[in-house]
């Protein structure tokens, strides 16, 4: 996944910011936050919670769509409604001390030429501005385990309460506006069946740091909530590549090849992750598995062989058992 085994930190004002996002836009925006990470290399935050100064001013931005699919679909078609409803958005920034009010959208000139499985953006220097503002703290989180989670709601929870080692209370009103759904959930009741609990879900069924919460009332209305977070141990490497997507790993061309031409289905390709994250990584990829494949069909082989001649051609360990034996022999 674009970037890999990464830690993002972004600030405070960022992951509070009143907003309501679909899962593609707030994956977007996480590429965007990950595109500022070179300029706090080294930087300890701790020693530095105020306003950094930068220079970015309209960066353009550009990735493979593949990065952010990494629930395994092909439906590309929801990343350019994400990347449209962006363009829309508006994104507005004020400083008190200087006296300026600024808005605008939060990404513009947009391009996706397509078959090209690259997307790219403009951003507005606005955006980093209150990117680099530590003046309130920031959050630290893994960029792998947020593109891999199922949910908008789960994804601003997870930035929010990851690396929060105390109990954090907002009321009730500046919590539906954040999410943006202050329209939509009319009662407390429903905004935590329908946002709270299931983000709270997602996060324990993917394993990372959650967090558990508790209602604090006036009279017998519900006024705030408290979240109070809960650690878990971190997964090992094996474990958060077991939660990869297939899509995440391969580009679009050897996923074709292997899919159309080859016949695997997600599943089988699921069962190879450590070997396709090999594969990936090799800059002459497309040639092996090319020749790989041009040899099977001339041998009448199938999908066994195909898996056994790219482990050899990489240098992975096969191992040997029966129904190797007989993947082989087909």
């Amino acid at each position: 996944m674009g970037g890999g085994y990464m830690d993002i930190k972004q600030s405070f004002v960022l992951a509070i910011s009143r907003v309501r996002l679909s899962l593609y836009e707030q994956r977007i925006l996480i590429k965007m936050v990950e595109h500022g990470q070179q300029r706090l290399k080294g930087l300890w935050l701790r020693e530095n919670l105020k306003k950094l100064p930068h220079d970015y001013d309209n960066v353009r931005i550009a990735f493979p769509i593949r990065y952010i699919l990494s629930d395994g679909s092909q439906h590309y078609e929801q990343i350019e409604a994400a990347a449209r409803s962006l363009c829309t958005r508006r994104f507005e920034f004020e400083d008190d001390e200087r006296k300026v009010w600024y808005c605008s959208s939060l990404i513009h000139g947009v391009q996706w030429k397509k078959r090209s499985g690259i997307i790219s953006f403009y951003v507005d220097r606005v955006f980093f501005d209150v990117l680099f503002d530590f003046s309130r703290g920031y959050c630290q989180y893994d960029l792998q385990q947020v593109l891999a989670l199922p949910s908008p709601y789960a994804v601003r929870f997870y930035i929010l309460m990851n690396q929060q080692n105390a109990p954090i209370s907002f009321n009730v009103p500046f919590l539906k506006n954040m999410f943006g759904v202050s329209d939509k959930y009319a009662q407390t009741a429903d905004f935590i069946k329908k946002v709270v609990e299931p983000a709270r879900k997602a996060l324990d069924d993917a394993g990372c740091n959650s967090f558990t919460f508790t209602r604090l009332k006036s009279g017998n209305k519900v006024t705030s909530l408290t979240f109070t977070p809960v650690k878990r141990q971190p997964l090992s490497q094996a474990q958060m590549q077991a939660q990869l997507a297939v899509s995440s790993i391969l580009s679009t061309d050897i996923r074709n090849i292997l899919t159309v031409e080859c016949g695997f289905t997600i599943k089988e390709l699921n069962a190879h992750k450590d070997l396709w994250m090999k594969l990936a990584q090799n800059a002459c990829a497309i040639d092996i598995l090319d020749n790989i494949v041009e040899r099977a069909r001339r041998l009448r082989k199938q999908k066994g062989y195909i898996v056994n001649a790219i482990k050899s051609e990489l240098g992975v360990p096969r191992k040997r058992n029966n129904s190797t034996a007989k993947n082989e022999s087909n």
